[in-house]
């Protein structure tokens, strides 16, 4: 993973803070939808369109990866813990 020089690590855990509770406040209080949300901060053809764009074709793959891999792992537990 690579840095980003202008943006300190700080300011980046702040940044995403911010963001994630601004979003959560939306959704709770506002019972916007997530699709509503993202239409609402996301410029067609801006930085964050690209950012959903980027996500929505890794993350989605990086969940079923992440699921599949701790599914293994807990059969191989829980037939280890069986002996």
């Amino acid at each position: 993973m690579h840095g980003n020089a202008e943006l300190s690590p700080g300011l980046a855990r702040e940044l995403v803070q911010e963001t994630a509770g601004a979003t959560m406040r939306l959704l709770t209080e506002t019972n916007m939808t997530r699709d509503e949300i993202i239409l609402r901060v996301a410029v067609p053809g801006g930085m964050t369109a690209l950012a959903f764009e980027i996500l929505s074709q890794h993350v989605p793959q990086a969940w079923q990866t992440v699921f599949r891999k701790t599914g293994e792992r807990e059969i191989k537990t829980r037939e280890s813990l069986a002996l």
